[in-house]
């Protein structure tokens, strides 16, 4: 079906056309179509919607923008994601690989269990239990009133 605007000829040539225009589409495109589905979306977290976690999220935003957790080297804005594989220390004996996806933090609240096997019920869980030498972040030396401030952060994305 050569429906797709500008893209003519065989099949082969069609689908390496389209592949052409998908890498066409930068970070910012991206970016705009992923910050326009979340303006369509009426629910958010009700710790952000009940004011709670303001604060929280202040502080969680500085801590996940610094070079003491690194969060961000990862979870880049505006997605909030490298769209790249990295080792973030949860391989399991039936996985194949030690890189995963990074997952994008845009609303992250809607999308537990985590990590790539689910093996995370919470995001504390995700910024502690499963995060074996630092490898997901540097959360070990966080005090908790820190972890709450991150996740307050996450949570408001």
């Amino acid at each position: 079906d050569a429906s797709v605007v500008g893209v003519t000829g065989s099949v082969p040539a069609r689908v390496a056309q389209v592949q052409e225009q998908v890498r066409a589409l930068d970070a910012s495109t991206l970016a705009t179509q992923a910050l326009d589905l979340r303006a369509d979306r009426q629910a958010t977290h009700e710790l952000v919607t009940s004011g709670k976690v303001l604060a929280e999220a202040a502080r969680g935003r500085e801590l996940f923008f610094s070079e003491q957790t690194g969060c961000a080297s990862c979870h880049n804005p505006p997605l909030y994601t490298g769209l790249q594989t990295h080792d973030v220390g949860t391989r399991g004996p039936l996985d194949h690989t030690s890189a995963f996806d990074t997952p994008t933090l845009i609303e992250v609240y809607r999308t537990a269990p985590y990590l790539h096997d689910g093996s995370a019920a919470t995001l504390h869980e995700v910024l502690t239990t499963h995060n074996r030498d630092d490898c997901h972040s540097q959360t070990a030396q966080l005090t908790p009133q820190e972890l709450a401030d991150l996740e307050a952060f996450l949570l408001s994305l």
